[in-house]
């Protein structure tokens, strides 16, 4: 998604791949960014189109190239020294290195999403060549996997209680739950523009160095359990993630797919701008002709640039509500397709999880071999009568203002329309939109 201006920018400006042509100069070695320019704490923009949601990117700073430091072991020296303080926000892709941020540990973890406090809040920058960094985890880490026993990965359909699911299970005893650290988002999307040839320059050690330093910085001693949120998209890199860190935990939220489009659509398109252009019904019009979305789709909902078993127009005249039911399917397809080999650890309903919250959560850990314990019904309440969105949207407290139980955005006409475009999911159609060996209670 994106602004409502006449074009919108992909998502992250500087993650696509050099044009034919184009010279760029790829760093060979480690370096400390110069952020002059840079606004100061607390009152940075993202360089995206979806204000403080848009993806983490280098563009986010005003900055400029430091100078090289050569030195995997000095590398490992400032790593070391600071394993709460330093962590990493996004790829630079186009100059094949990560993107590193120094800030405050405890102001990382106040906020809704690690990345956007990343970005308020980072004093120093670095920019660290996939290789290097690689290479200075591993000196580290001394080849010491055991660290991924404790690491857990929570997916989800978006809009589903995922956020409200993590800070239930940081309530456990020895949990740290991390939400939205964005470099994984990122690498998601780069892999939708090169799907081949990502992996031979950013691969499993690249990974692996990524969740060890964020791991590290959930737990600095290695002795707690790391459970890491992510954005809905990122299941498509679910599998290249486990293959990284075989013995890391995946977990799989999903809602009711009307449910999860209504409250998609009310938190990213019920603007005054969004509102007219559904209600003159040229929201499509705006989304396949003048929006530029498209350049977004491969990331945003595969299905539409790879599957032709959904009929054009069928969610195009469903405007905005056609496109976020094409990013749920494409979410539940993936999600699907790995569940059919019993690919997750466990897989939840939101449903479920808002009526058996100590339940859900005490299952989770038991399936992924952890204690239990430490869940009480007064932490799971608090949990839930806190806003989980209140800094990014207005869509409970519209719900409240309307008394509403029901769909707020999507209407009668809709309702039929988006339900003859999801029965083209047989899978998930057919079994009335539930995963395999979904927990039950």
């Amino acid at each position: 998604m994106g602004g409502m201006g006449s074009k919108s920018k992909p998502l992250p400006t500087d993650a696509r791949p050099p044009a034919d042509g184009e010279a760029v100069a790829v760093p060979t070695g480690w370096c400390e960014l110069d952020l002059t320019g840079t606004p100061a704490c607390g009152s940075r923009k993202a360089d995206g189109p979806l204000g403080d949601e848009s993806i983490a990117t280098v563009g986010d700073f005003v900055w400029a190239e430091g100078a090289p430091n050569d030195s995997v072991a000095e590398l490992c020296d400032l790593l070391k020294s600071t394993p709460q303080g330093i962590t990493p926000y996004c790829v630079d892709h186009i100059r094949r290195r990560v993107i590193l941020v120094r800030a405050p540990a405890d102001e990382l973890t106040k906020g809704t999403f690690v990345y956007q406090q990343q970005r308020q809040h980072a004093t120093q920058v670095y920019g660290v060549p996939y290789g290097m960094l690689a290479e200075a985890v591993e000196q580290l880490t001394n080849d010491d996997a055991g660290w991924m026993d404790n690491l857990v990965f929570l997916h989800s359909t978006g809009r589903c209680g995922s956020t409200l699911l993590c800070r239930l299970l940081g309530k456990a005893q020895n949990v740290v739950s991390l939400s939205e650290p964005d470099i994984y988002s990122y690498i998601t999307w780069v892999r939708s523009y090169q799907p081949d040839g990502l992996d031979s320059v950013l691969g499993p050690k690249v990974l692996r160095a990524i969740s060890w330093m964020l791991y590290k910085f959930g737990s600095p001693k290695g002795d707690a359990v790391v459970c890491i949120k992510l954005r809905s998209q990122v299941v498509e890199l679910a599998e290249t993630l486990k293959k990284a860190m075989p013995s890391s935990k995946t977990l799989f939220l999903y809602r009711d797919p009307v449910d999860t489009i209504d409250s998609f659509c009310m938190a990213f398109f019920s603007g005054f701008v969004q509102r007219q252009l559904r209600w003159w019904n040229i929201d499509s019009w705006f989304i396949y002709k003048i929006s530029g979305w498209d350049k977004n789709f491969p990331y945003l909902a595969p299905l539409l640039a790879t599957d032709n078993r959904f009929p054009a127009d069928l969610y195009r005249q469903l405007g905005f509500v056609g496109l976020i039911t094409m990013i749920w399917l494409s979410n539940m397809d993936t999600a699907d397709r790995l569940q059919r080999t019993s690919f997750f650890d466990a897989c939840v309903r939101y449903e479920d999880l808002c009526t058996h919250r100590v339940k859900v959560a005490a299952a989770i850990m038991d399936k992924c071999g952890y204690s239990s314990g430490g869940f009480t019904d007064t932490d799971a309440n608090a949990v839930f009568d806190e806003d989980a969105h209140s800094t990014t949207s207005e869509t409970r407290s519209r719900r409240r203002e309307a008394g509403s139980k029901g769909p707020m955005y999507i209407t009668e006409q809709d309702d039929p329309i988006l339900r003859e475009l999801i029965k083209c999911h047989e899978g998930l159609h057919s079994r009335n939109f539930t995963l395999p060996n979904t927990l039950t209670f």
